[in-house]
């Protein structure tokens, strides 16, 4: 696990090796508190070089152990055996060196900061810090400690809550690094050199009298700057995960107390995190779930794996020109299709400006970007398309031009290529009747703007071969995006679903809630957009269409001439006072040139509030249940057929709170028997959207949860 090595010099040299395995029979605390008693039974150490390399395996290893800890009492003694390894390593009587070979992250950067000299590789590609953050956990091994020391408390916490990672010119600057050289030759004898000129060299925050950089928290600016940074989270909406202010207030306590002290606050804010159900959610559904879908868990087994040099996408506007950049960022050629000249043009000029605004960025360097441009071929001939393994239709949303679009590739496609119609609503059994190679068709429903966007849910019908669903698979992942898999129904799964939450603002709206109210109670409920917002992105009169394609009510039996609330709503904003969203300027909201769009001031006259003081629990289950009721409807039809594709398709398909886990996730937490009544509750004051469906008493007298 670590290797151990003692030169003629005698320097101790530790090598964390990236392709080192840690599970649960392989303990890292064990294999290093063993190297630590291997040292001090040494004769004549000079000093330590700790090569740390990019190691997947013990950030895996670190988040795995988290999930299994539950008892916050033994967890705590846990963490603070683990703490003491650290410690005593960084307490021996010589010179410590961490060179950095590779990104560091999380536990192995902790390890880094207990080093007193820390060198990297010039190469800014490297990146270094706690990306764990994104987890709902932070640093739990002395790192927030070790960090308010060296580069004081406004720094840490913009490196903690905001930047999580830096490059090497970057932890340059904050003095966290200390040197880099070109080459590992280089990093040793730089380790080397420090060590011989260093013999007896303790950590400044081991000397007596240390002060820490800036002061403590009560000093000089700090108490602003502390305030600051909570405003900060709060506007960003992080409040919901309780990692952000538990890193506040560990980082503000911790900086006015001894080493020892503020490591102990550290470690009871970090076992309140990693027993907590938020973490847990976050670690299930982004490392896990996700992980499990990315390594091809749901694709068709004993599949050949399919490699793609040539693509052809149709359709050059707002998601052809998307599909077309990540193809091509992902060394694939493109050919771009549009009948219109002025179309390509758009479509190549967007493909443009996002390179530029990536090498402005740092992102990727110039030559890279025109390369990647260079993959992408525009043309009005569909014939360029003859030798592509797969075609991706992304024309306007129009059942008619699609079939139209279809009939004319199968013209000059190859008869084994693949044939994938982007949608997010038209219904993939309906246009497969247009294709004469029905088993080779597929539905893909890319996120806009697909640049941004990492989830692609994959529509199959009962014609669609395994060998098709397998390709369309390999290609997702070969753009670097997350697919889930879903079976033909009206708006598949995540519009399906997501409708409900927009639907259910309409709802709030009609019935006389206050739009700012609707709005913000969104947002705190952890939506990234409320639904009012939301609808004016996508375009009131959009949203009208998706209405009609989806149907008007799946599930209620209504007269013919029953009118839902939520389409009264569209339909008086549509077509009686013509605001159908920010791309006509108006909407629910106002867009002023140059100014924070606001809510339109009339809207509470047309739509009168009737609650000035409503029940804003009551409105977060509303918004809640009626998502997660919808997706149980979808799992239980087998439209969505894994709870990890239901979860990950949540939260990353329409921003579903993600530290809740997942909408079926969230059923789990709050408890079947439990979420079972309040539906019922919900459903004889709301209506038959809230009814529970048959799977959920089926699981309840079963004693079974939603689960992997």
């Amino acid at each position: 696990m670590i290797q151990y090595l003692k030169n003629k010099n005698n320097i101790i040299f530790l090598k964390l090796a990236s392709q080192a395995i840690f599970d649960e029979n392989n303990d890292f605390f064990e294999s290093f508190s063993n190297c630590i008693d291997k040292i001090e039974k040494e004769g004549d150490i000079n000093g330590i070089v700790l090569n740390l390399q990019n190691n997947k395996s013990i950030n895996s290893y670190e988040v795995k152990k988290n999930l299994e800890e539950k008892d916050p009492t033994n967890c705590f003694k846990k963490v603070e055996i683990e703490k003491s390894i650290l410690r005593r390593f960084e307490t021996l009587d010589f010179p410590k060196v961490a060179i950095l070979d590779g990104s560091i992250f999380n536990l192995i950067f902790e390890l880094a900061l207990c080093c007193n000299y820390r060198i990297a590789l010039n190469d800014n590609n490297q990146k270094f810090g706690f990306t764990n953050t994104n987890l709902g956990l932070m640093p739990g091994k002395g790192g927030m400690v070790r960090l308010t020391r060296e580069i004081g408390i406004e720094q840490t916490l913009d490196f903690l809550l905001f930047e999580k990672s830096s490059n090497v010119k970057s932890l340059i600057e904050k003095g966290l690094l200390q040197n880099s050289a070109d080459s590992l030759e280089e990093l040793t004898s730089l380790a080397e050199s420090f060590i011989n000129k260093n013999q007896k060299y303790n950590q400044p925050w081991d000397v007596k009298d240390y002060k820490i950089p800036g002061g403590a928290s009560y000093q000089n600016d700090n108490p602003i700057v502390i305030a600051d940074y909570s405003t900060r989270v709060f506007k960003k909406n992080l409040r919901n995960c309780p990692v952000y202010e538990a890193i506040i207030s560990t980082v503000t306590e911790g900086a006015s107390l001894s080493f020892d002290s503020a490591s102990k606050i550290e470690s009871r804010y970090y076992v309140e995190l990693v027993t907590g159900d938020v973490s847990k959610n976050l670690v299930s559904a982004h490392f896990i779930q996700k992980g499990k879908i990315n390594s091809g868990y749901f694709r068709p087994k004993n599949q050949f794996k399919n490699e793609f040099t040539k693509i052809g996408v149709l359709g050059s506007g707002l998601m052809g020109h998307g599909i077309a950049y990540v193809s091509a960022m992902a060394d694939i050629e493109v050919v771009l299709i549009d009948t219109s000249k002025d179309n390509l043009d758009k479509g190549l000029k967007r493909i443009k400006n996002i390179l530029s605004f990536n090498v402005d960025m740092g992102l990727i360097e110039k030559e890279l970007a025109d390369d990647i441009f260079s993959k992408v071929n525009p043309s009005q001939d569909y014939s360029q398309i003859k030798d592509c393994d797969l075609i991706i239709e992304a024309v306007f949303e129009e059942r008619d031009i699609k079939a139209k679009v279809i009939k004319e590739s199968e013209k000059h496609m190859k008869k084994s290529a693949i044939f994938a119609s982007n949608t997010s609503t038209i219904s993939i059994n309906e246009l497969n009747k247009f294709s004469s190679s029905p088993e080779n068709f597929i539905g893909i429903h890319f996120f806009s703007p697909v640049d941004r966007m990492e989830l692609v849910e994959i529509i199959k019908t009962k014609k669609t071969s395994v060998e098709t669903l397998s390709c369309v698979f390999d290609f997702i992942r070969k753009i670097n995006k997350t697919p889930i898999i879903v079976n033909d129904s009206p708006g598949f799964y995540t519009t399906r679903v997501f409708e409900k939450y927009t639907c259910e603002g309409l709802a709030l709206l009609y019935e006389g809630y206050p739009a700012h109210l609707i709005e913000s109670t969104s947002k705190n409920v952890g939506f990234p957009i409320g639904p009012l917002a939301v609808l004016d992105e996508i375009n009131i009169e959009l949203a009208l269409k998706i209405r009609k394609e989806i149907g008007s009510n799946l599930y209620s039996q209504k007269s013919e001439n029953h009118v839902e609330p939520w389409d009264e709503v569209l339909n008086f904003m549509a077509n009686k006072v013509k605001r159908s969203g920010r791309s006509s300027g108006s909407g629910f909201y106002e867009y002023p040139k140059s100014e924070r769009k606001y809510l339109w001031p009339d809207l509470h006259n047309h739509f009168v509030i009737q609650f000035n003081k409503p029940d804003q629990q009551l409105l977060i289950d509303r918004l809640l249940f009626v998502q997660a009721l919808e997706t149980v409807r979808c799992y239980e039809e087998g439209v969505i057929q894994s709870f990890d594709e239901a979860n990950i398709g949540s939260i990353y398909g329409w921003g579903f709170p993600a530290f809740r886990g997942g909408t079926l996730q969230f059923i789990n937490d709050y408890g079947l028997v439990k979420f079972k009544k309040r539906a019922l509750e919900l459903a004889s004051e709301y209506g038959e959207r809230y009814k529970p469906p048959k799977i959920i008493d089926r699981m309840i007298e079963s004693d079974e949860i939603f689960s992997q």
